[in-house]
């Protein structure tokens, strides 16, 4: 979904992913557990990453429900 101010993602992530990104994003979890970048993340935990945080390394069997000025590419 998207339009001139935000876009809104959905990315699920099932065993480890790295990647790159731009633009804030602010995170819901929608279904289950993980870590991002060494963080525990579990259901209903609402969370920023900033733009400053270009890299990173997700594990775990979570969804996330993202908020970002730019459009997100799953992995």
């Amino acid at each position: 979904i998207g339009s001139s101010e935000f876009y809104l993602s959905s990315m699920d992530v099932h065993g480890h992913a790295r990647m790159r990104k731009q633009s804030y994003w602010l995170c819901t979890v929608v279904k289950g557990t993980g870590r991002v970048n060494g963080h525990t993340v579990r259901f209903a935990d609402n969370f920023i990453i900033p733009a400053t945080v270009s890299r990173l390394e997700l594990r775990g069997n979570f969804t996330l429900m993202i908020s970002s000025e730019k459009r997100i590419i799953n992995v």
